[in-house]
């Protein structure tokens, strides 16, 4: 594996890292509801409900530890990776009021 620092720069992978077309069309949000994954439980069951489905069962929990946020994802980064993502998901974050 490349370093996460080259691996973020690389253009090869700048151009696979877009998800806001999946859920939108002419730049705005063109579906029901979005789940925020960091929600996933409350966010199925509002839909199991929605839709009628009844109670769902529990997720199996696979790293759910809370973590060190100096050795979490962010330790990672730098000025430069930092602005490239936020750059990448500048809609996303825009939309759904994320900060890095």
């Amino acid at each position: 594996r490349p370093p996460f620092r080259d691996f973020i720069l690389n253009p090869r992978f700048s151009r696979k890292a877009r998800n806001w077309s999946i859920y939108s069309i002419n730049d705005e949000v063109a579906v029901d509801h979005i789940a925020r994954y960091e929600a996933l439980d409350e966010e199925l069951s509002r839909f199991s409900e929605r839709v009628g489905c009844g109670p769902l069962p529990e997720l199996p929990r696979l790293k759910s530890t809370t973590r060190d946020p100096s050795t979490g994802y962010r330790a990672h980064y730098d000025d430069e990776t930092r602005e490239t993502v936020a750059g990448w998901y500048r809609r996303e974050i825009e939309t759904f009021g994320y900060a890095f």
